[in-house]
């Protein structure tokens, strides 16, 4: 009997025989040996090689970063070894053209991620926070990002935001513009009224595109092709090159109206992110719900969405008489045009390499292989953007489809024994035992996946869901659901609206049934709790032993070695995790958040606080910004949380943070608890409910952690401050022979009450309201005489620094919009400075007193509450 491919999932291919008939079908006992044998391993997977080759040589390049023709070198010594060497069978005739593979992914790396064209504006964006303006035509249509409008804890003027790209046309340079190239991704309050290829002047902030400006946040650079990010705070249309939209932004116009009329409006953003790709429409309550249940990965367009089309598309071409070539040649285009509809992300097309290969096959009669498949996605990947391979999306991607491939033959002979023992004869017994196959097979695929990506979802994201496996068996026949409804809405509605009417009732229907279940189960799930983090090369490790092996079709007992070093290599991760201890001296780390404030303070003895923990741009900058930070740092629980005062920039994220790491005691103000600022109140109403404790401090007041002396500075009970800025907690803090300064965002008579009192010189200060000329007059800068000035800001916004008050008394002044995150490690001495993005190391000597002239020790009364 011939044998015919298997389709386990979209991108996955079983390449065992299909089940043969009642009389041909062999004893259990007969068909074991070829059913045991590994799956995917058909004689010869040569692809597999080389996509760890191209990997090697990604890593290679991003590790070495070489300069010159040196890769080019490389690839041309091994194709003359290959070319002398080609007779050889052996593994001497394959190695040059693994290592020449290698050399050329490696110069491609460099060349897309590295390499600039004369008037290419990412020469540009080498400087952080540079005011320009620029000129582009749209390349997509504005896209509203939901960021919770009306909510407490954001900024009012924050009330609606959109993310656009543009391919650019020039730079304004002075007075005349000169001609740029290269694309940018655009973040502005607002949404321009502008179409798909029209002309867009903008006005504002240019940086590098997104990465990482603290510990712990493995963002990557949005695409090779995207060199930078402009946040804009002004723009104006020009004339329109090409006022038609454009081919592609017509149709997903046109597929996002159509949503929007046939769905009620709490439905659309859940469609859009399912059948278009647009997780950007969901707000971030609701992507916070699908991240607590470990269900995010439903709503990124992978290869479900992929294979549900390829059924329909198949399905309504066999309708209409196509023969097998036409319907896989109209099926390939459309896969490819949905993909670039989508936006292009590495799962789907990963599904639709392997469905095309899939297709080719069909057309030449030959059967797919799937590693062979699988690989052949991979390098299609990373020819395409090499930074794929570092990216949280295809990794995962991979790795639950290399799950599914290691472990599908087992599954298929457990099930094939159970239906030799059980011969229903009823309709309905057939029906319940192939439900319940069904079933059983989709908890086993999801709990397989779950416990092999593990080590990669807690290095990414540091949480692991334990709702994700029972739930994904219960979305996931509603997500099909979806998939089935609204491709053929899509299809239907051009054709006949009235016909595609019951689609889309029944699309509205499940789409509110899906958001109610997820809703009520994060409802009830506690929390996730921050993980510690594995380190990134322990996860590799992890995975080429337990992956390689198997995709180099090693022998039976190669395999069984690599699962025992399999259990080592978890042991030695958890021995790793485990041992991460306090720092050893006294730590001072200036979290970037933007316009905000987090500043923590890690003592040898053990204790961890934070002061402030807010940002302009939300509780979400905190959930990705600081958390991540805090689980890679071994840090599960903060002994205490101080807020200066009650404005949004510095408490709107406690509440996220609190959800995520425990906390052991919140110190506030009077005039926190009194502010008329709303929201103030309803985060301490949140913490009373959620049984955190809370306490008043105020001037006078002395106290220890650990090894750490804190003494309250400011405000005075008995002063009522003219603003919330003028009553700021100024705290100050002695470890270590260290002497820091806090003192938020204190102006006005607040910093002129306390300017006379406070007994510098300091060694660490953070400057004074995001370092404002207001609040750092010259009379201050001499008085505290700071060795270091840590300024936690957004950007530069004036020609004339106001630090320079502090650079003319010798101090070293630091931006977190420039330098990213600040550590700050007390040492013999001096004090050991290193920042996170720009990767500088600086040692800075320390005043010899270091202690406050006032007694640290004296009691105070701990008992205001």
């Amino acid at each position: 009997m011939k044998s015919l491919p298997l389709v386990t999932s979209v991108g996955a291919t079983s390449d065992r025989q299909a089940p043969a008939t009642d009389s041909e079908r062999p004893v259990v006992e007969q068909a074991a040996p070829e059913a045991l044998r590994p799956l995917g391993h058909p004689p010869g997977d040569p692809l597999v090689k080389y996509a760890l080759a191209v990997m090697a040589g990604i890593v290679a390049d991003q590790l070495l970063q070489p300069t010159g023709d040196v890769w080019l070198l490389v690839v041309a010594a091994s194709l003359s070894l290959a070319l002398v060497s080609f007779r050889s069978r052996s593994w001497i005739g394959t190695l040059p053209l693994l290592l020449a593979a290698l050399a050329a992914a490696g110069d491609w790396n460099g060349l897309s991620t590295r390499t600039f064209s004369p008037d290419d504006i990412g020469r540009l964006t080498r400087a952080t926070g540079r005011l320009t303006r620029v000129r582009g035509r749209l390349r997509d249509p504005p896209r509203r990002i939901v960021t919770g409008a009306g909510h407490l804890l954001l900024p009012r003027y924050r009330s609606e935001r959109s993310r656009f790209s543009i391919d650019l046309e020039g730079v304004r340079d002075g007075s005349s513009w000169t001609e740029s190239t290269g694309r940018l991704v655009v973040f502005m309050d607002g949404v321009p009224a502008a179409n798909v290829g029209e002309t867009v002047d903008l006005v504002g902030w240019l940086s590098p595109t997104h990465r990482p400006r603290n510990r712990g946040n493995s963002s990557l650079p949005l695409d090779p092709r995207v060199r930078g990010v402009l946040s804009v705070e002004s723009t104006r249309r020009t004339s329109s090159l090409s006022p038609e939209p454009t081919l592609l932004g017509s149709i997903r116009q046109s597929a996002r109206q159509l949503l929007e009329r046939s769905l009620r409006p709490a439905n659309v953003a859940l469609a859009e992110a399912l059948l278009l790709g647009e997780k950007h429409s969901l707000s971030e309550d609701e992507r916070a719900a699908y991240r607590q249940t470990g269900t995010m990965h439903l709503l990124v367009v992978s290869g479900l969405h992929v294979g549900m089309l390829v059924a329909l598309l198949w399905f309504v071409a066999n309708v209409v008489g196509c023969s097998l070539g036409g319907r896989s040649i109209l099926v390939a285009l459309l896969l490819v045009l949905y993909a670039v509809l989508t936006g292009a992300h590495a799962p789907v097309i990963r599904a639709v390499v392997v469905v095309g290969i899939v297709l080719v096959g069909f057309l030449l009669g030959r059967k797919p292989r799937s590693l062979n498949s699988l690989a052949a996605a991979a390098i299609a990947l990373l020819i395409l953007d090499p930074t794929n391979l570092f990216r949280p999306g295809p990794q995962l991607s991979f790795v639950a489809v290399l799950s599914i491939l290691l472990f599908s033959g087992t599954w298929r002979i457990s099930f094939e024994g159970t239906k030799r023992e059980v011969v229903p004869t009823a309709t309905w017994t057939k029906v319940l035992t192939k439900s319940a196959e069904v079933v059983a097979t989709t908890a086993l695929v999801s709990l397989v996946v779950w416990i092999l990506a593990a080590p990669l979802v807690v290095h990414h994201f540091h949480l692991w869901a334990l709702a994700a496996v029972p739930l994904s068996v219960l979305l996931l026949p509603l997500v099909g659901i979806v998939l089935a409804l609204g491709f053929g809405l899509f299809a239907l509605h051009p054709v006949s609206p009235l016909l595609a009417l019951p689609l889309a009732w029944g699309l509205d229907v499940v789409l509110g049934l899906m958001a109610w279940v997820v809703e009520l189960v994060a409802r009830w799930v506690p929390p996730v709790k921050g993980l510690p983090s594995p380190s990134g090369w322990w996860v590799a490790g992890y995975y080429l032993v337990l992956f390689l092996p198997w995709c180099l079709r090693c022998s039976a007992r190669m395999r069984l070695v690599a699962a025992g070093m399999v259990g080592l290599w978890l042991g030695l991760g958890a021995i790793l995790v485990g041992s991460r201890t306090a720092p050893a001296s006294f730590v001072v780390y200036q979290v970037a958040v933007g316009h905000g404030n987090c500043a923590l303070l890690r003592f040898s003895s053990g204790e961890t606080v934070l002061y402030d923990v807010g940002s302009m741009s939300g509780p979400a900058t905190i959930d990705r910004e600081l958390t991540p930070f805090l689980w890679a740092s071994g840090v599960t629980s903060l002994d205490g949380v101080f807020l200066s005062h009650a404005d949004l920039d510095h408490f709107n994220g406690l509440l996220r943070l609190n959800e995520r790491i425990h906390i052991g005691c919140v110190y506030i103000t009077p005039g926190f608890a009194q502010s008329d600022e709303e929201a103030a109140s309803h985060v301490l109403g949140e913490l009373v409910e959620r049984g955190v404790e809370l306490k008043f401090i105020w001037k006078g007041d002395r106290f220890r952690c650990g090894n750490g002396r804190f003494n309250v500075v400011w405000p005075d009970p008995r002063v009522v401050s003219e603003s919330d800025n003028s009553g700021s907690l100024v705290l100050e803090v002695v470890a270590d022979g260290v002497r820091v300064l806090l003192p938020g965002d204190l102006d006005g008579d607040g910093l002129s009450a306390v300017q006379s009192s406070l007994p510098g010189p300091y060694d660490v200060l953070l400057a004074p309201h995001h370092g404002g000329r207001s609040s750092n007059p010259a009379s201050l800068a001499a008085r505290l005489r700071p060795r270091v000035v840590l300024v936690s800001d957004a950007r530069r916004h004036r020609l004339r620094d106001p630090m320079d008050v502090y650079r003319e008394v010798g101090s070293l002044v630091l931006r977190t919009s420039e330098e990213g995150m600040i550590t700050c490690r007390a040492g013999p001495g001096a004090l050991d400075i290193s920042t996170f993005a720009t990767s500088r190391r600086l040692r800075v000597k320390i005043h010899v007193s270091g202690i406050n002239p006032k007694d640290p020790d004296a009691p105070a009364d701990r008992d205001r509450k």
